[in-house]
This record gives C-alpha cells, structure tokens and sequence, in this order.
C-alpha cells in the first residue's frame, strides 16, 4: 500500500507538472503562430523537423537506458553519467555532420521552400537536444521525481519567455522562433549537467566497455521502435510541405500539436511506470499493477478527448485567430487515436522497465 501511495503521490507530481508545461507549450505555440502567421509557422516547424529526426537517427535509446541501468544500480550513477555524456558528444558530432549534408546537397528535395539560414541555425539545436534526451532520464533513474518535475516546468517557462522576448518584444520572426529552442536548450544541458554531478556525488569520465556494450545493447531495441515512431508521425509533415505548401504545414501542425500534448498525460504516467519497475518496487504484484494504470490512464483520456472533441475547434479559433480555422478537422480527426495511443504508452513503459525493449519494438 505505501509503494503505490508513493507510485500515486509521484504520478499526480507528474501530471501536475505536466499540465503546467502544457500551458506554457499552448502559449509559445499561440504566440509563434500570431506572430508568424501560418506561413511563417509552417517554416519554423520544418526547419526544426531537422534537428528532431538527426536527433532520433543517432539516439540509440542511450537515455533510457541510462535511467534502465541508474534504477536496477548495476552500474555506479557516476560511470552512467560520464559515459552517457561522451555518448552523447559523439552522437551529436555525427548527427552535425549528417545534418550538414542534407542541407548541403538535399534541401531542394527534403525542404524545399526553405531557407539555408533557418536550417543550419536548427541544426545547431541538435547537441542540446541530444543531451538532454541522455541524461534528464538518469533523473527518473536515481528517484529524484521531483527534481525531474522542477527542471521541464522551467525548461518550458524558459521557451515561452523566450519566445515573447523575441518575438513580441524583438520582431525577429522564423529565426527567432528557432533561436529559443537553441538558447533554451543550451542553457538547460549545462544546468542538468550540474544537477546529476551533485546528485550522483561526483562524475567518471573514464570510458566503461562493459557499461556501453549493456547500454547499447538495450538502447537498440528501444532505438528502432522510436525511430519507426518518429517516421510514422512526421513523414506527413516532410510530405505536405513537398507536395503543397508551408503554409499548409502551419495549419495542420496546429492540430496535430494540440493531439500530442494530450500525450503528456500518458508518459507522465508511464515514465514514473518505467522507473518504478526497473526499480524492482512492485514485486509480485507488477501484473496487476500494471493493468490498474493502463485502465486508470485510458478513462482518464476517455474523460479527456469528448469534450476536446466537441469544444476544442472553437478553442483553437480563439486562441490561434481565424487564420488557423483549417487546423479544426485535422485535430478532430486525430484525437479518437488519443486514446489507444496513450494506452500503449503504458504497455510500452511497462515493457522498457522490465527489460524487454524489444517486445515494445515490435509491437511498434
């Protein structure tokens, strides 16, 4: 009974956090779209697409893995962290250099319609992203839920002050859009560095074979189910924007946006799942724990989705302005699939904690 009031108490934490991020990520989102019009919108989410699909071609799963590993201790957090950092450099040089090819041979036929200049500027986003993809699990890893929570409510205020500074107070338009997810993320990698080396007592940048060879081992099976993940729901973007227009991106992206932060729900729940099963806290009675959040988070959803369903196009009108009125059927037609999705986002966690990444995969 303690475990699962410490479970809840560490969930409804989660949800709480995350429903603060939403807000914030509804309201850079509200203000990119106002101030860049769907055009300008449809710009900015391309060239950021960049950074996000470098960033899940060279992932390696290496951050759940690190949080796998931190949870079961078989390794010290110390070795976790230096190596998951050295990991995380190199992926990133990789990724830089792949990024810089695309761009330089293949922006016609990727992106075309935009600009060399807010490519290259995301391109520089993807260290960042990197890092934090590696090293804010090892958070969940160590049970610091708290410290998890705190850090990606002030990441999302960061960007959303960003963004007003400028965009509303600057007028710097696509690339200033780009620049906060930059600035933001460059300032966020340094102060997780600093948290986990307090928490973890000190950091060991010597290079462990037996805790990589573990690592990547593990991270493959989670790799080839977030990278089919990706490709199936962003595929769409790389096409509307090849075969009609910018402007067309911006719209849909509206809607598709709002879908997936209703995914937050789901992996606040699901990640808090992950880190308690690696743990080994549930015992014996996992299974039936297990079916108890996957039944709880899909109600949840289900109370969710009608009335966004119902209300949500007026919603997105009035917070977005008429120009994005387009943007109503997209997010009605996707939100039904709210539901299963963040079902299996449960299954999914449960199988990533016990260890079998590649059952996830596959059922991907």
């Amino acid at each position: 009974m303690e475990k699962t009031g410490s479970f809840t108490k560490n969930s409804l934490m989660t949800i709480g956090s995350q429903g603060i991020i939403i807000l914030f990520g509804m309201g850079s989102s509200i203000i990119v779209a106002r101030a860049l019009n769907p055009e300008g919108k449809g710009i900015y989410t391309m060239a950021v697409l960049l950074p996000a699909f470098l960033m899940s071609f060279v992932n390696g799963g290496i951050g759940l893995a690190a949080l796998y590993f931190t949870g079961n201790r078989k390794y010290e957090p110390q070795v976790i962290l230096g190596n998951s950092i050295i990991a995380a450099c190199t992926h990133s040089l990789l990724a830089i250099v792949v990024g810089f090819i695309i761009i330089t041979f293949f922006q016609d036929q990727i992106f075309p319609g935009i600009a060399y200049r807010y490519l290259i500027v995301a391109l520089l986003i993807v260290p960042f992203q990197v890092i934090l993809s590696f090293l804010l699990p090892m958070m969940l890893g160590l049970q610091e839920v708290f410290s998890y929570n705190i850090f990606q409510v002030l990441y999302s205020v960061s960007i959303f002050t960003m963004v007003v500074f400028l965009l509303i107070g600057l007028d710097t338009g696509v690339i200033g859009a780009i620049s906060t997810e930059l600035l933001s993320g460059f300032l966020f990698s340094v102060v997780l560095c600093m948290m986990l080396i307090k928490k973890t007592k000190g950091i060991s940048f010597s290079i462990n074979k037996a805790y990589l060879i573990d690592a990547y081992r593990y991270g493959a099976k989670l790799y080839i189910g977030g990278l089919l993940f990706l490709l199936s729901n962003r595929i769409n973007l790389i096409l509307i924007n090849r075969f009609l227009t910018p402007a067309t991106v911006g719209v849909f992206t509206i809607g598709l946006g709002l879908v997936e932060k209703g995914w937050l729900v789901a992996d606040a729940i699901g990640v808090i799942l992950f880190s308690r099963i690696a743990s080994k806290e549930e015992g014996n009675n996992e299974d039936d724990f297990i079916a108890l959040i996957f039944r709880t988070t899909t109600l949840i959803m289900v109370f969710i989705v009608i009335p966004l369903y119902f209300w949500g196009g007026r919603l997105i009108v009035l917070l977005y302005s008429p120009s994005f009125q387009s943007a109503v059927d997209p997010f009605q037609i996707l939100l039904p699939g709210l539901i299963a999705s963040s079902g299996w986002r449960i299954i999914e966690n449960a199988l990533n904690g016990r260890g079998n990444p590649g059952s996830a995969a596959l059922l991907m």
